[in-house]
C-alpha cells in the first residue's frame, strides 16, 4: 500500500487478533537503521562480532520468539538480509553474527509481516529483490487501498479522530454536517 495507508496499524491488529496476541510484537524501525546495523537488529550478534559490538545482542526475531516481527519497506533489504531470512523462513533458525559455526543455530517460531510502498514485481525486474524471496514472502498479500478509493471509510475515520481529539469539548456526541463529509469526499487524499 502506500504511504500513509495505515500498513503499520494492519500489521499490528493482525498481531493482536491472532493467537499470538499475548507475546511480543516486534517492529523493525528500517528508516533508523543503516544497511550494516538492519542485519544485527533482526538475527542479534555475538560479542566481537563487528566493531562496536561489545556485548552479545538478541535480535528481534530471536526476542519476538512465539510473537510477530513487522518488517516495513521489506524493498530496502539487502541481498544478504533476504538469504539470511529465506533460510529462516525455511528452516526456522537462525544464528547471530559473528556466531561461532560450531554452536547450533537457534530454532524459533516467529511471524513475519512485511510490508512495502513500492511495486516487489517491478523490485524483481531490477535486481533489488531475489525472486526466490519474492515468492516466499507473497504467499499471503493483503492489499491496502489508499483513502481516496475507499471514500466509505471517510465518515467513520472522521468519527473517530473528533471523538479522540475533541472528548472533552462536550457531553453530547459529535457530528459531521453532511456538506463536511461532501468535502471529504470531494478531497483528493494525497498522502492518505
Amino acid at each position: 500500500g502506500e504511504t500513509g495507508v495505515g500498513k503499520d496499524l494492519a500489521a499490528f491488529e493482525i498481531h493482536r487478533r491472532s493467537t499470538r496476541q499475548d507475546k511480543l510484537f516486534m517492529p523493525l524501525a528500517m528508516k533508523s537503521l543503516s544497511e550494516t546495523l538492519i542485519e544485527s537488529e533482526l538475527f542479534g550478534h555475538e560479542k566481537g562480532a563487528f566493531s562496536g559490538a561489545e556485548r552479545m545482542k538478541v535480535g528481534k526475531l530471536e526476542a519476538a520468539n512465539g510473537g510477530t516481527v513487522y518488517i516495513p519497506e521489506v524493498s530496502s533489504l539487502t541481498e544478504a538480509v533476504q538469504l539470511k531470512l529465506l533460510q529462516f523462513m525455511q528452516y526456522k533458525t537462525i544464528s547471530r553474527v559473528g556466531q561461532d559455526a560450531r554452536k547450533p543455530e537457534s530454532k524459533l517460531d516467529v511471524r513475519i509481516i512485511m510490508a512495502t510502498n513500492e511495486s516487489l514485481e517491478v523490485q524483481v525486474e531490477k535486481g533489488r529483490i531475489r525472486e526466490d524471496f519474492y515468492h516466499r514472502i507473497t504467499g499471503v498479500t493483503l492489499r491496502i487501498p489508499p483513502l481516496r478509493e475507499r471514500l466509505e471509510d471517510l465518515e467513520p475515520l472522521a468519527k473517530y479522530f473528533l471523538k479522540k481529539h475533541a472528548p472533552d469539548v462536550d457531553e453530547g456526541e459529535f457530528t459531521f454536517d453532511a456538506a463536511v463529509i461532501d468535502c471529504f469526499r470531494l478531497h483528493r487524499w494525497s498522502g492518505n
